[in-house]
C-alpha cells in the first residue's frame, strides 16, 4: 500500500516550526542549503555544520525510495525536511540523519513535530489528488476534463491550507501517545476533522467550478 511504503521510508531516514509552501520551501532552501563546497573555517562553525548536514540529509533522503511518491513530491518533502531540521534538531542529531552513523538517537518529538509535521502536506496532497481523480462521486457530476482538474485542484489547495494549520498539533498529539507515532499520514487522512474538511471542500469546489445544472 502506498501510504505504508511512505511511512516505512520516512522512518528509515528518521531511525513549533513554521510551514513552507512548495514555492517558499524551494526559495528558502536556495538560501540555507548552498553548495556543499565550503571552506574548512566555515565547516567548523555551528551554522556551517548544520547546513552541511542538511545538504547531506537531502541527498540521502532523495536516494531513499518513498513508495510510489512522485519525484517532484519527494523532492519538496526532502527539501522541506532539510530546511526545518537546521533549526529543530541538535548537531549530533543532524549528523546521524546525514550520515546514518552516530551514538545519539534522534529525539522523537523534535523530529516528528519540528521536521516531519511541517512537511507532511506534500505527501498527503498527492494522495488526496489521486483519490479525487479516482472518485466516482466527483466523476459523476463532471462535464469535462478541465472541470475535473479545476475541482480537484481546488480541493487539494484547500486541504494543503488546512494541513498548514493543523498537522503540527495533530502530529504532536500522536507523538505523545504511549504507542508513539505510527501512521501519521493514514491517521490524519482518516480522522473525523480531516474527513469533514475534505467533504466541505468537495461541496464548495464543486459548486464553484460546476455550479447549478
Amino acid at each position: 500500500m502506498k501510504t505504508c511504503a511512505l511511512i516505512i521510508a520516512f522512518m528509515l531516514l528518521f531511525t513549533t516550526s513554521p510551514f513552507l509552501s512548495a514555492a517558499s520551501a524551494q526559495e528558502t532552501a536556495n538560501d540555507v542549503l548552498p553548495s556543499v563546497s565550503r571552506s574548512a573555517n566555515e565547516l567548523q562553525t555551528e551554522d556551517g555544520r548544520r547546513t552541511t548536514y542538511a545538504n547531506m540529509y537531502y541527498r540521502r533522503c532523495m536516494a531513499q525510495p518513498m513508495g510510489q511518491l512522485s519525484e517532484a513530491t519527494q523532492d519538496m518533502t526532502c527539501m522541506c525536511h532539510s530546511v526545518h531540521m537546521i533549526k529543530a534538531l541538535e548537531i549530533p542529531e543532524l549528523e546521524l540523519l546525514a550520515t546514518g552513523k552516530g551514538s545519539l538517537n534522534v529525539n522523537p518529538r523534535r523530529m516528528n513535530v519540528g521536521v516531519y509535521a511541517p512537511c507532511i502536506e506534500f505527501a498527503i496532497a498527492e494522495l488526496e489528488r489521486e483519490e479525487c481523480y479516482d472518485s466516482d462521486d466527483i466523476r459523476s457530476i463532471i462535464r469535462s476534463e478541465n472541470e475535473y482538474q479545476n475541482v480537484c485542484d481546488c480541493i487539494v489547495a484547500g486541504l494543503e491550507g488546512y494541513l498548514r494549520e493543523t498537522s503540527v498539533p495533530h502530529v504532536e498529539a500522536l507523538t505523545a501517545r504511549p504507542q508513539g507515532l505510527r501512521d501519521p499520514i493514514g491517521e490524519i487522512r482518516t480522522s473525523y476533522e480531516f474527513a469533514k474538511e475534505r467533504g466541505r471542500l468537495r461541496y464548495e469546489c464543486a459548486n464553484t467550478f460546476i455550479g447549478e445544472r
